[in-house]
């Protein structure tokens, strides 16, 4: 091989080592933003399940912070970063439209909590909580991000 190829070989090779610590970079950072989100999820839990602590303030001001982060859920995901440590499906990629969709219908069932919680009427809140948890995070878990005895972690 000439010298030029090698520098062709040795760039792309290069350009691929690169590219998949990004992609590392992408996929750690969108895992902490999704336990960040799994956290409020788990707040509103204890709040209007397990009666363990915490108000409809907390349950509010969670649900404020999934509505603000639910629609940048897609650009957590962009092309190149479904290979590695991560449980994202190719779903997200073949189907962008409805991954979008699905982010939509998150954020607007927040809105829902939200207001639920801001009504102070628990009962309410705790039915827009677990609509949220079925059709927001569940809506979305099962089309879009593996079976947990699939996922990254058991391997």
């Amino acid at each position: 091989m000439g010298r030029t190829a090698w520098s062709v070989a040795l760039g792309l090779a290069v350009a691929g080592i690169v590219g998949s610590a990004v992609a590392q970079d992408i996929i750690a950072t969108r895992q902490e933003e999704m336990k960040g989100l799994g956290q409020r999820m788990g707040t509103f839990k204890a709040v209007l399940v397990d009666k363990s602590g915490g108000s409809l303030d907390d349950v509010k001001a969670g649900a404020r912070y999934l509505a603000e982060k639910a629609p940048l859920i897609p650009s957590w995901f962009p092309a190149g970063t479904g290979e590695g440590k991560t449980d994202a499906m190719p779903a997200i990629w073949e189907k962008p439209a409805e991954f979008e969709a699905k982010a939509k219908t998150m954020a607007e069932l927040a809105v829902a909590l939200e207001a639920a919680a801001q009504s102070g009427d628990e009962a309410a809140a705790t039915q827009a909580f677990a609509t949220l948890g079925r059709e927001g995070c569940g809506g979305c878990h099962t089309t879009f991000r593996k079976p947990e005895e699939q996922s990254y972690k058991k391997m």
